[in-house]
C-alpha cells in the first residue's frame, strides 16, 4: 500500500452509498478481461458466454491451456479493473479458486487484490449466458436472512430467521417497522413462503452446509435444501421433500456455511442455485468456515453499509481489509501463503511454520486470516452491479474543465439518513490502476491511504440526508 496519503477523517456527518460511474474506458488499457481455458472456449456454447462477456464489456480474451496461472504475465500488463475467469464447473472447484485469488493478488508488488475478479460458471452454458447478459443493476430491497445478522430496517421488505430466537420470525413490509411473531420450530413452510411471496433479491445463509446440501438448523433439525439435477429441494423434519424453484434475479451469500461455494462437480449447489433459484452471483466457502472473517465481513460490507459497495467490492475489499490487518501485526506474511488448508489450524505445527508463538495474542488471527483469505468465491460477473438499497449515492467522474480538469472525482451524495461501518474505514474503488494518486482538494483535512486501484477513508459516525462531500484526485506519473 503506497502511503503518500492517509485520509483519517474522523467524520460525525458523512454520506455512505450507490456509484454512478463513469470514464473507465478513458484509461487506455481493457477495463476487463476474460480469462477462459482453450479446451472452455473450444465448446461452442461456452464460447457464446464468453462473447457475450466481450460485446458487453469491450472485453480483452485471455486463454490458458494447461494452467489458469499461464494468464498471469497478460493479466498483470494490462491490469484490467475487472477479470471474469470463465469456467465450465469441472473447472471452477477450490482448487481453481485458490489459484485464482492468489494470483489476482501478485499482478503487482503490492500484497492487494489488483482486480475485481469473478468466476462465470453455470450448471450449463444457457444458465452462464443467461447470467452474463442482464444488463439492469440489481438493486437490493427484499432480503431473506437465515443469519439473524441483516437489519431489515434498511431495507423495504425483508424476512429474517434467527437460529437463536427458533420458534419465531421477523418481517419487514414496505412502510413499517419490523415484526415479530411466532412461527413453527421447524421453518421449511416459512421459507418455502418467503421464497414465493417475498421474491427476495438477497439471500443470506449460516449453519451447517456442504457441496450438496445446506442444513438450516445449527443446534437442533431444521429444514434441509439439497438438489437433484440443478433442481433446488426443502425438506421438512418430517422428511417431506418439495421442489423450490425461484427465478427471481438475487444474490446469495453463504456467510457462515462450510464448503457450500465448493463447485465438486456440476450438479452442486452453487450451480442449482443458479440453475432453479436465481442466483446471478453466489459468495461462498470452498473449506469449512470456523474463523469466518471474510464471509461475515462482505455480508456486512454488503448488506450494512447503506449500500456504498457493489458485491463485487463488498468481497474484494473485505479481503483487502484483512490483508491490512496481516499487514498490520505480521507484516512479514502479508504474503504468505498456507499450503494445507486440511491441517490442524491450532497444532503446534502451524505456529512453528509460521514463527510465532501461541501465547501470542494475536497469532491465532493471523492464522485464522491466511485461512480465510484465499477460500472463499465469487461467482458472476464482477461488473454486474448488484447492491443493496442506497442511501447515498457516490459518483466518480473525470473533471473536463475548469481548475481541476483532467482530475478525477469522488462525490457522495446522501439520500437518506445512515450511519458508517464501526469499524471506522470505507473504501473506494478507483476507476483504474493508477501509479500514483495525489488528492489535490478535498472538503476534509489529513491523510488518504491508497493502493493503485482503491483509496480508504477513515470516517465515523452517522451522516444526515442532503449531506454531500467530494475528494478531487490526480493521477501522476510516480
Amino acid at each position: 500500500m503506497k502511503r503518500n496519503l492517509i485520509l483519517c477523517v474522523l467524520l460525525y456527518i458523512f454520506v455512505s452509498g450507490a456509484y454512478a460511474e463513469e470514464s473507465v474506458l478513458e484509461h487506455p488499457a481493457y477495463a476487463y478481461a476474460v480469462v477462459v481455458s482453450a479446451a472452455t472456449y473450444s465448446d461452442p456454447e461456452w464460447q457464446k458466454v464468453a462473447e457475450k462477456l466481450v460485446q458487453k464489456h469491450s472485453a480483452k480474451i485471455i486463454k490458458w491451456d494447461e494452467s489458469v496461472e499461464e494468464a498471469k504475465n497478460e493479466l498483470a500488463e494490462i491490469m484490467p479493473k475487472y477479470t471474469a475467469f470463465l469456467a465450465r464447473p469441472e473447472e471452477a472447484g477450490h482448487a481453481f479458486v485458490v489459484q485464482v485469488s492468489r494470483m489476482c493478488r501478485e499482478l503487482d508488488d503490492d500484497p492487494y487484490v489488483d482486480t475485481f475478479w469473478g468466476i462465470v460458471t453455470g450448471y450449463s452454458a444457457e444458465d452462464a449466458l443467461r447470467i452474463v447478459s442482464r444488463e439492469e443493476p440489481l438493486i437490493v430491497t427484499r432480503v431473506l436472512d437465515a443469519t439473524g445478522k441483516i437489519d431489515l430496517n434498511k431495507f423495504d421488505q425483508g424476512t429474517c430467521f434467527d437460529e437463536f430466537d427458533r420458534g419465531f420470525v421477523n418481517e419487514k413490509f414496505t412502510g413499517k417497522p419490523v415484526a415479530k411473531r411466532p412461527c413453527d420450530d421447524d421453518d421449511t413452510q416459512e421459507f418455502i413462503a418467503a421464497m414465493r411471496h417475498l421474491n427476495p433479491q438477497l439471500i443470506a445463509t449460516s449453519a451447517h452446509a456442504t457441496e450438496r446440501d445446506w442444513q438450516m438448523g445449527y443446534k437442533s433439525p431444521n429444514m434441509k435444501m439439497d438438489h437433484e439435477g440443478g433442481q433446488l429441494f426443502c425438506t421438512d423434519t418430517d422428511e417431506n421433500r418439495s421442489s423450490m424453484t425461484n427465478d427471481e434475479p438475487k444474490i446469495y451469500i453463504g456467510s457462515g456455511n462450510c464448503l457450500i461455494g465448493d463447485i465438486d462437480q456440476a450438479d452442486c449447489m452453487v450451480t442449482s442455485w443458479m440453475h432453479s433459484g436465481g442466483a446471478y452471483q453466489f459468495i461462498g466457502y470452498t473449506v469449512p468456515t470456523w474463523f469466518g472473517e471474510m464471509g461475515w465481513g462482505t455480508l456486512d460490507k454488503f448488506a450494512s453499509q447503506g449500500g456504498v459497495y457493489t458485491a463485487a467490492e463488498a468481497f474484494h475489499f473485505n479481503n483487502t481489509e484483512i490483508i491490512r490487518m496481516i499487514q498490520d501485526k505480521y507484516p512479514q506474511h502479508v504474503k504468505t501463503n498456507l499450503e494445507n488448508y486440511e491441517a490442524d489450524m491450532d497444532g503446534d505445527e502451524i505456529y512453528r511454520t509460521l514463527n510465532v508463538e501461541k501465547s501470542d495474542p494475536d497469532a491465532a488471527d493471523l492464522i485464522g486470516r491466511l485461512y480465510d483469505r484465499d477460500v472463499v468465491a465469487f461467482f458472476g460477473d464482477p461488473a454486474f452491479e448488484v447492491r443493496a438499497k442506497p442511501s447515498v449515492i457516490v459518483s466518480i467522474s473525470k473533471l473536463k474543465a475548469g481548475k481541476y480538469a483532467g482530475c478525477w472525482q469522488i462525490k457522495i451524495d446522501a439520500v437518506s439518513d445512515g450511519a458508517w461501518s464501526d469499524k471506522g474505514e470505507t473504501y473506494f474503488a478507483l476507476p483504474y490502476s493508477m501509479k500514483s494518486v495525489k488528492v489535490v482538494d478535498t472538503d476534509l483535512t489529513g491523510d488518504i491511504d491508497y493502493a493503485d486501484n482503491f483509496i480508504v477513508v477513515a470516517l465515523q459516525g452517522n451522516y444526515k440526508k442532503g449531506d454531500s462531500f467530494r475528494i478531487i484526485l490526480k493521477e501522476s506519473a510516480n
